[in-house]
C-alpha cells in the first residue's frame, strides 16, 4: 500500500515537472502554462509577449511602465510612464510632485508641458479591469486609454 502510494506521488510529480518543460527546440523558448514565451533580449518580442494585461500590484507603481493607445502602437507610439514621470508619444511630458494611490488607481500631482508652458495639474490614472485598459485624464493631455505594453527595455 505504501510502495503504491510513493509510487503514485512520483508519477504525479513527473507529469508535473514535464508540464513545465521546454518546446524541445535546443536553446528555444520555454513554456510558461500553455503560452510560448520568447527568451532573449529582443525588446520587440518582449513588448508583443506582454501586451494585453494589466500589470500586477508590487514594489513600483501600477502605472510605470510602456503603454499605448492599442497592442500595435507599442513598439512605435508607447507612452513612458515610470514612478516619477510621463512622456506621451506626442512630446507632452510630466514630473510628478506627489503621486497618492486612490481606489482604482492613482492621483498624481504633476508639472506637465505640451504645446504651451509648463503648468500644475492633477493626473487621474485609473485601471479598467473589465477592458484591461489605464485611462488617463488630466487638464494638459488628451483624455485616453492605453493597453499595457510591458516594462521598458
Amino acid at each position: 500500500m505504501i510502495v503504491r502510494l510513493a509510487l503514485m506521488l512520483c508519477t504525479a510529480v513527473s507529469l508535473a515537472a514535464c508540464d513545465n518543460a521546454s518546446t524541445g527546440e535546443p536553446g528555444g523558448p520555454l513554456r510558461s502554462d500553455t503560452a510560448v514565451v520568447p527568451q532573449g533580449d529582443d525588446a520587440a518580442n518582449d513588448l508583443a509577449a506582454n501586451a494585453g494585461g494589466l500589470p500586477e500590484a508590487g514594489p513600483t507603481p501600477r502605472f510605470a511602465g510602456l503603454w499605448a493607445a492599442d497592442d500595435r502602437s507599442c513598439q512605435s507610439a508607447a507612452w513612458r510612464i515610470s514612478d516619477a514621470m510621463l512622456r506621451a508619444p506626442d512630446g507632452a511630458s510630466c514630473s510628478f510632485n506627489r503621486v497618492t494611490e486612490v481606489e482604482g488607481g492613482y492621483d498624481i500631482q504633476a508639472t506637465c508641458t505640451g504645446k504651451g508652458e509648463a503648468m500644475a495639474d492633477t493626473l487621474k490614472l485609473r485601471f479598467a479591469e473589465g477592458t484591461q485598459a489605464l485611462m488617463v485624464e488630466s487638464q494638459s493631455l488628451a483624455k485616453t486609454s492605453l493597453a499595457y505594453c510591458g516594462k521598458p527595455a
